[in-house]
């Protein structure tokens, strides 16, 4: 005969739970406590307040004795642009030394072949210079090379005095100008007073060529001077 025993399990009640712990959950053993909320991070303690720093203000200097203004040179002491004083007047002698042979000479190319032009012998002005040194005598057999000399001095004697006065003219202009009138000066003395002076055979009665001879030799006598300017 069979005989069913009944099994009685008893379960033990879990213990109390700590004070401050909630109760598990039945069934479980498994206490309910929350997981602990982050502390929050300590605040950076705060930077102490700088004192405010005083800007010196900067001394006022004293006002500086006054000083007499120095005189501003008068134009007559201030160096031209022209090349004045005795460095530019060197210069301007020098060009007129060597370029009054040339102008010259080209003056007399032109009476030269307006000779020739004229039937008569291309040296025949060559030889109207020697009469200067050789008398009357020198206008049938004066030397050519003589005449050629004579004008080469005369010519330096013409371009030193226009070097002279050169230095002291402003603006290429006035500089072609003073060399013309210049010329035209030498002009007049030739033909009115050295030419009568000295022989009546030198009385030129061709004075239109004579005046444009001159304005050649003047022309180019101022092209030193005219190229001093640009430098």
């Amino acid at each position: 005969m069979a005989t069913d025993t009944a099994r009685t399990i008893t379960l033990d009640p879990p213990g109390p739970a700590p004070a401050g712990m909630p109760p598990p959950v039945p069934g479980t053993g498994v206490s309910q406590r929350p997981a602990p909320a982050p502390r929050p991070a300590p605040a950076a303690p705060a930077a102490p307040e700088a004192a405010p720093v005083a800007t010196a203000r900067p001394a006022t200097p004293a006002a500086a004795p006054s000083r007499p203004s120095s005189p501003s040179p008068s134009p007559s002491s201030t160096p031209s642009p022209s090349g004045g004083g005795s460095d530019g007047l060197d210069r301007a002698l020098r060009r007129g030394v060597l370029w009054g042979p040339v102008a010259i000479g080209a003056a007399m190319l032109l009476q030269m072949w307006a000779s020739a032009q004229g039937g008569d012998q291309a040296v025949r002005p060559l030889r109207l210079l020697t009469v200067l040194v050789e008398g009357g005598g020198g206008l049938s057999g004066g030397s050519p090379l003589l005449g050629v000399a004579i004008n080469a001095v005369i010519g330096i004697v013409l371009g030193t005095l226009f070097a002279l006065v050169a230095p002291r003219l402003r603006g290429p202009r006035v500089v072609l100008v003073a060399a013309l009138v210049f010329a035209a000066g030498v002009f007049a003395v030739d033909l009115y007073a050295l030419s009568p002076a000295l022989s009546p055979v030198l009385e030129l009665r061709e004075a239109s060529l004579l005046l444009t001879s001159r304005l050649v030799f003047g022309a180019v006598l101022a092209i030193p001077f005219l190229a001093a300017r640009h430098h």
